[in-house]
């Protein structure tokens, strides 16, 4: 506990609707999955002990604190919390969307890919890829708070902050005659993230920022791609933040 002082912003466990601890057929409540694994269950005196493990937990505004429960006797908690540094790490993904038929869904907050039925209503993912196109959960690709913006920079560390305005939200876009010429749904911004030249697609030195389908900023670039094997670099600001510098 003492030695955890900041904590990246991708990875954060929302809460569930989940069984009852019990029985099959005990029930359900709503929860945590990760904060519920904070008790040790003694079968034989039938009663709950803290497991005494540290948990980071993003609180209702955004910031981040640690949490430990120190002993919870006759359901009394104690709790150990302090306030701790979000850090934005930079993260480095490759995703296979080489199939022109399936697209990848990407969920940029959890850094993982997603099963999506329905791309039009599901929040889950934030990237969709498919070959050299890129779309984010917004406009004509889905119903969530995505969109795009070109900072005219290349580097990606000197993308500091998220603006409020000026975001393009997703549209119907032609590819290159030379990639098919056809119609599709995406970014018109990310999808000037490569250079075509004599029929070869090279990633051009340019960093974008996106918006996940919940709104959230992130700063993304593709490093590398090769027949649809995208490499990207990206950092995710933290739910209700707009800069990616190390604050308190």
């Amino acid at each position: 506990f003492e030695n955890l002082t900041s904590t990246d912003t991708i990875g954060f466990t929302t809460d569930q609707n989940m069984p009852i601890p019990g029985p099959p057929g005990a029930g359900n409540e709503n929860g945590n999955p990760v904060l519920s694994a904070w008790w040790i269950y003694d079968p034989i005196n039938h009663t709950l002990s803290s497991a005494r493990d540290t948990f980071v937990v993003r609180t209702a505004n955004g910031q981040y604190v640690k949490l430990r429960i120190e002993d919870a006797t006759d359901q009394v908690f104690v709790l150990s919390v302090e306030p701790i540094t979000r850090s934005p790490l930079t993260h480095s993904i490759s995703v296979d969307a080489s199939d022109a038929a399936t697209p990848v869904h990407f969920d940029l907050r959890n850094g993982n890919t997603v099963s999506v039925a329905d791309a039009l209503t599901d929040l889950s993912w934030d990237l969709r890829l498919q070959r050299t196109q890129l779309a984010t959960n917004s406009g004509t690709s889905g119903s969530g708070s995505g969109g795009a913006i070109d900072p005219a920079l290349a580097s990606l560390e000197a993308v500091t902050t998220a603006p409020t305005e000026g975001w393009s939200i997703d549209e119907d876009l032609t590819l290159p005659a030379g990639l098919g010429g056809t119609t599709f749904s995406g970014s018109p911004v990310l999808n000037g993230w490569f250079d075509y030249t004599n029929e070869v697609v090279t990633p051009g030195d340019r960093a974008y920022l996106a918006r996940t389908a919940t709104g959230g900023a992130v700063r993304l670039k593709v490093t590398d791609w090769v027949d649809g094997v995208f490499s990207i670099d990206y950092s995710y600001a933290g739910a209700g933040q707009t800069d990616f510098g190390t604050t308190d």
